[in-house]
Parts: structure tokens; C-alpha cells; sequence
């Protein structure tokens, strides 16, 4: 698993813009709709199961699922990004010998934010 450190100041992109700059774009921009409810709860610390039991117990606030175990092995994973370091849903993947969707999707579902 390779990463890399994060700098300091973060390089501004030019590919995003603040305002959509072809006609396609602006027809989605125009489609966008914003989310009702934003979870910027980072507060909030949800205690990560460490045991097989509360691990199957544990039901996800989010989705009002349990956490499957292949959530598990990815936030395990995440948990060994050691901080100030980021790394890609690919390379996570390759550890996991998953997909990188696969990933992504697990991440989104993190009940756990913005730990382990």
C-alpha cells in the first residue's frame, strides 16, 4: 500500500470551476439538486468495534444495516493510513484484493467518520 505525505497547503486545481463552462454542463448544473440533509456531524465520535461480537452487533446509523465484513476489512485498512498520509481507492483495492468501487462504496457507508 503506498502513500504519500500531504502538503501543507493544498494546490488549487484548474479543472474545477465555480460555474459550468459548456452548454451541456450548464444543463446539469441547472438539474443539480442539493442534498436535504448534509452529515457534518464531526463531533461525534462512534466507538470502532474492535471484538467479533460488537462487530456483529453493531447496526450502521446511516444505513440502519449491520456493517457486512468486507466494510470491516476496508476500514481496517484505512485505520493503517497513518495520518497526515492519503491514499487512492485503488491501491486500497490491490490490498484488499478488491475493487476500487467496491472501496469507494464502503467508504461512503462509514458510520465510523471521520474515524478509524
Amino acid at each position: 500500500m503506498s502513500s504519500a505525505k500531504v502538503s501543507a497547503t493544498p494546490a488549487k486545481s484548474g479543472f474545477f470551476a465555480s460555474k459550468p463552462r459548456s452548454a451541456a454542463h450548464q444543463r446539469l448544473y441547472a438539474r443539480a439538486v442539493v442534498p436535504s440533509v448534509i452529515d457534518d456531524d464531526i463531533d461525534t465520535l462512534v466507538n470502532y468495534p474492535e471484538t467479533p461480537e460488537a462487530r456483529r452487533s453493531y447496526i450502521s446509523k446511516k444505513t440502519n444495516r449491520p456493517v457486512t465484513d468486507f466494510q470491516y476489512r476496508v476500514y481496517d485498512a484505512c485505520r493503517q493510513v497513518p495520518k497526515g498520509y492519503y491514499t487512492t481507492y485503488k491501491a486500497m483495492a490491490d490490498f484488499l484484493q478488491s475493487g476500487p468501487r467496491a472501496v469507494g462504496n464502503a467508504l461512503a457507508k462509514n458510520p465510523f467518520c471521520p474515524l478509524p
